[in-house]
């Protein structure tokens, strides 16, 4: 995770660099966690690790959660 949040901050400045910005998206299993999702605390290391760094993040999470099960199931190509 040390060696991962350096590279952020490293591809962060090379965007700035170019005039570019680096964002950070966070594109949950899309699978019924009936349970919760147990990522979540994953999820918020990552935001704090961004917000620290300066970069924007976003956790699509909130938006997919309401997601019916079944639309949230792959689809079967016969």
């Amino acid at each position: 995770w040390t060696a991962t949040q350096s590279l952020m901050a490293r591809m962060n400045a090379e965007m700035r660099s170019r005039g570019g910005r680096f964002v950070v998206e966070l594109l949950p299993l899309l699978v019924d966690w009936r349970g919760g999702y147990p990522f979540a605390d994953v999820a918020a290391e990552i935001a704090r690790a961004c917000e620290h760094a300066g970069i924007p993040f976003h956790d699509a999470w909130p938006a997919l959660s309401h997601a019916s099960a079944a639309s949230r199931e792959p689809t079967k190509y016969t």
